[in-house]
């Protein structure tokens, strides 16, 4: 304990002395009368149901040597009339700021170096174990209890003493910037970050939110500090891009510096192997391993080696009410009651379904299995790790099993008593609806009635698992030859293309033959522009066959249900407008091209058709995001401000039906702007695939919570699976480029210029880059605007035109201008490739705003 005079604390803090001595020595901190001891300075912290400075006499009873009470330079507080005239009493604006900054001022007269602790679960254990094994080599000071915030962090810095050779310090939060301010506090040299999960949501939003006020432990360590990670913790590669200090991993899953392997439970506790040696802790769950590892790494990192810390693994106790183990009467009781969050929750119901799922192997029979008791029913665990995915799929069955188990008594799920108490339960329901029932059960279903349908058809998850299960072709090779090759997203976009290329390739020949062999062509010359019409006669255009857009929707949607994920959301969405739009479309050329003297549907019929199909997918989206409580989904971000966001979600149901009000428009607005730009050979599918290709990335990006909390960009869950639309869509465009290069054998149409608009707008949608859409299809918006610029002006002054001819690609065409040489097929190619041009140099542009925010 370091003594100090009341001077230094008047220096530190900034506060002024009201009364008493400056040179009066103090010996410690407190804040709470009950356990003030003599010669300690009482600080008066004050909440909104109490008031500290009314403590002021019983601490100067207790034997305090000075008092720090609110209040402002001009308006002391009141002292009581019993207080002694000669105990010291400081003011101060704000009591709790002094007390953070008499523990700043205390940490620089510190040498020992100081360990910091934070996670979304573990904190407390971790840091136990480290204050434990430490203790075998050095003096340490480790937080008491969990005290983690901005009081309990100045009380552990407050009992070291020059004579510490470490201090451990937890920290915790609940709102943004908690962490940052602790670090400046504490000043840590070192620190570990257990792990990133949903927790004080309340205040942090979303587990976005929790990694980056976590992240802030790293970012504040110094270039020759420690930094421990979780290998295991997805957001372990941004917070590695933003430490200085050096970094070890570990993990229980085989990808880190330091990796438990071959761990099983027994009832002395759980085994595991660490660089060839055998070592047993007492500690119960695969949670624990991690904190354990967690606490060896740091002491790695800091000189010790394993041999050091060995001796006091077998002292561990688990903290009081985490996971803690009882004997009554026979049974073994496992009481996690503190689980501060869900996520420890989670990790509390994990270590009984690990226990349960080990228990099979020889040496955990040999030490004997532990009964585990548990009232109420079973949480699931979905979070496997690596070693269960690649187990064979007759033990996942067995393993998925235990987890659905409930409280038997240890009994086995399987064998005579099971028959037999089955055969005893009489169904009191109808015969057929009970074995609905049971059928449900057998599937993870509710019994009665159907799931909601984002139950059942969840963003970024299988009704089977992890892994690869909502895939069709790819999960046979997991499932039959354990290839894990075709879960990886960048994979299936790949393989999505060169699918979609290959089908366009092989489909597009006999659809161009038939539609030649039957006559379905567009006649371009039928125009009020006479010179287009000439244009196009001349260079033999004239009834080439049209509805390519056949092949390239039906290239398209093939590769995305071969590839995709079928239980993502976004993906199922995204074919549903593709093919209901294709399908408004068809019926447009087809009316064209059958009736005589039809120009199609009528421009109204065909705007209730497309939004028709457009408003039942953004209800349905609507309808998944409100129930799930994704509001981010809601949310409209814009490309160039940091944290100017626009929450549709914050004004209730009106806001919703304002959201889907504003998406119709972007959505039917990118089709038709589509539809507009297909006018020229390759013109609509060069432009489609580089705009295509920009929005695959900009998906996969959002989906990668790692990237975009670096990138500061909002974070979808499962919007990643929608690269893998993008990658068929960019192969399904290159087939068909194939065919409709100059000169063109084929040509769109509504049936393939609306579907891929509409495909393109709702990719922007899932990204949550509507308002840089604009900037990504940049040519498909300036054909949009020179045609609505062209009719307001021709209303407007009563017939001129503002253009030669528009679209715009037409009036380039007709025009010349900068275009050369003036032959009329050369002149075309021109005019689509520096339109490719200028489509690249917008998606080039909108890639760079992902660092410009």
């Amino acid at each position: 304990m370091i003594r100090y005079p009341i001077s230094d604390v008047l220096a530190a803090t900034g506060a002024r002395l009201l009364q008493g001595e400056a040179h009066r020595e103090l010996a410690g901190v407190s804040t709470d009368t009950r356990t003030l001891a003599p010669g300690q300075f009482f600080i008066a912290l004050s909440g909104p149901n109490f008031d500290g400075n009314r403590f002021a006499s019983a601490a100067a009873e207790r034997g305090a040597a000075g008092l720090l009470l609110a209040g402002e330079d001009g308006a002391p507080p009141s002292l009581p009339r019993d207080l002694p005239r000669d105990t010291p009493v400081l003011i101060h604006p704000s009591p709790r700021a002094a007390l953070a900054q008499l523990a700043e001022w205390h940490r620089r007269q510190l040498t020992a170096p100081v360990i910091g602790i934070t996670g979304s679960c573990g904190k407390t254990t971790t840091k136990n174990i480290l204050v434990e094994l430490l203790k075998e080599r050095a003096r340490v000071v480790g937080s008491p209890n969990s005290f983690n915030n901005d009081i309990g962090v100045p009380h552990t810095l407050f009992l070291a003493d020059p004579s510490t050779q470490a201090v451990v310090v937890e920290m915790g939060t609940n709102h943004p910037g908690e962490i940052a301010a602790l670090c400046r506090t504490a000043r840590p040299n070192a620190g570990i970050i257990t792990c990133v999960g949903a927790s004080h949501l309340e205040g942090l939003h979303s587990i976005e939110g929790v990694a980056r006020e976590k992240s802030a432990l790293a970012a504040s360590l110094p270039a020759d500090g420690l930094c421990v990670l979780n290998a295991d913790c997805r957001w372990t590669p941004y917070m590695k891009s933003i430490t200085a200090a050096r970094v070890i991993t570990f993990s229980v899953d085989g990808d880190g510096d330091l990796d438990a392997k071959k761990v099983w439970f027994h009832s002395g506790g759980t085994t595991f192997q660490l660089e060839g040696r055998e070592i047993t802790s007492p500690l119960l769950g695969l949670h624990n391993v991690q904190n354990l590892v967690a606490a060896i790494a740091c002491c790695r990192g800091l000189g010790l080696v394993l041999d050091d810390v060995l001796p006091a693994i077998s002292r561990l106790k688990p903290p009081q009410r985490r996971l803690e183990r009882r004997e009554v009467r026979g049974l073994t009781l496992i009481d996690d009651s503190y689980n501060a969050n869900p996520e420890s929750a989670r990790v509390g119901a994990g270590a009984r379904g690990h226990a349960r799922t080990r228990a099979s192997r020889p040496r955990a029979r040999r030490h004997g299995g532990a009964r585990l008791a548990r009232r109420g029913a079973p949480l699931r665990d979905r979070s496997r790790s690596r070693a269960e995915r690649h187990r064979p799929p007759r033990a996942r069955r067995r393993a998925r099993q235990g987890h659905r188990r409930g409280c038997d008594g240890g009994r086995p799920r399987r064998g005579p008593h099971h028959r037999l108490s089955r055969r005893r339960r009489r169904d009191p329901r109808p015969a057929g609806e009970a074995r609905e029932g049971r059928l449900r059960a057998r599937q993870g279903q509710p019994a009665h009635g159907p799931r909601p349908l984002h139950h059942r058809l969840r963003a970024g998850r299988s009704a089977r698992g992890a892994g690869v299960r909502g895939l069709m072709f790819p999960a046979l090779f997991d499932d039959l030859f354990g290839i894990p090759l075709f879960g990886y997203i960048s994979f299936r976009m790949a393989m999505a293309a060169l699918t979609a290329f290959a089908f366009a390739l092989w489909w597009g020949g006999p659809v161009i033959r038939w539609l030649r062999r039957h006559k379905v062509g567009e006649d371009v010359t039928k125009t009020d522009q006479k010179e287009l019409a000439d244009l196009s006669e001349k260079m033999g255009k004239k009834n080439t066959p049209t509805m390519g857009g056949s092949f390239l929707v039906g290239s398209l949607i093939a590769s995305v249900l071969l590839w995709g994920r079928l239980d993502n959301l976004h993906v199922v969405l995204a074919v549903l407008v593709t093919a209901g739009f294709a399908a408004v479309g068809f019926v447009d050329d087809y009316k064209k091209l059958t009736i005589p003297k039809c120009k199609g549907l009528t421009p109204r019929a065909k705007m209730i058709g497309l939004t028709v199909v457009c408003v039942s997918a953004l209800l349905a989206f609507a309808y998944y995001a409100h129930s799930t409580g994704r509001t981010t989904l809601f949310t409209l971000y814009p490309p160039f401000l940091k944290d100017q966001e626009l929450s549709f979600a914050a004004y209730g149901m009106i806001g919703i039906a304002l959201f889907i009000v504003f998406q119709w428009f972007v959505v039917v607005g990118t089709s038709n702007a589509c539809n507009i730009t297909d006018g020229m050979d390759g013109l609509a599918a060069g432009c489609m695939i580089i705009s295509g290709l920009a929005l695959s990335i900009f998906c996969y990006i959002t989906g990668r919570p790692d990237w975009t909390a670096y990138l500061s960009l909002p974070h979808v869950s499962a919007a990643s699976e929608m690269a893998v639309v993008g990658g068929a869509l960019c192969g399904a465009c290159l087939g068909f480029l194939w065919y409709n290069a100059f000169p063109a054998k084929v040509f769109m149409g509504d049936s393939g210029s609306l579907p891929l608009g509409g495909l393109l707008a709702w990719m922007a949608l899932v990204a949550k880059q509507e308002l840089v859409l604009p900037l990504i299809g940049l040519v498909f918006f300036l054909e949009l605007g020179s045609s609505a610029l062209q009719t307001r002006y021709f209303k407007a002054t009563g017939g001129k035109r503002l253009f030669t001819c528009a679209p715009i690609h037409h009036g380039l065409q007709l025009k010349g201008g900068i275009f050369a040489p003036a032959a009329a097929p050369k002149h075309e190619v021109t005019v689509v490739v520096r339109a490719w041009i200028v489509a690249a140099v917008g998606a080039l542009a909108a890639l760079a705003l992902l660092k410009v925010r």
